[in-house]
């Protein structure tokens, strides 16, 4: 999956199912990209690729791979895991090549 979406655009989708939980939140490499995003850390303009690389029932492994050849790799969890629809947040993060 190419990331090459406009700075700002992920904070701005606001899509919602029944219950208002938002679809993007239902796939756990969206919301790692938001919370880089806005921590000014990845962006449109600096990220060349986005995997996941590992993923089980309650937690993911996404791989942000930026221009400057360094990679994000943040660990994703269900901060609530039992509700009906549960979304994904970032858990930790490290940054290295």
């Amino acid at each position: 999956m190419q990331a090459s979406y406009a700075n700002g655009l992920l904070e701005d989708q606001q899509k919602t199912i029944l219950g208002g939980v938002g679809t993007d939140r239902l796939s756990p490499d969206e919301p790692a990209l938001e919370y880089f995003a806005r921590a000014g850390v990845a962006s449109g303009a600096n990220t060349k690729s986005v995997t996941t690389q590992d993923r089980y029932p309650n937690t993911a492994t996404i791989l942000i791979c930026r221009d400057d050849g360094s990679v994000i790799e943040a660990t994703m969890y269900h901060p609530f895991a039992d509700d009906p629809r549960p979304i994904w947040a970032v858990w930790s993060y490290r940054i290295g090549r």
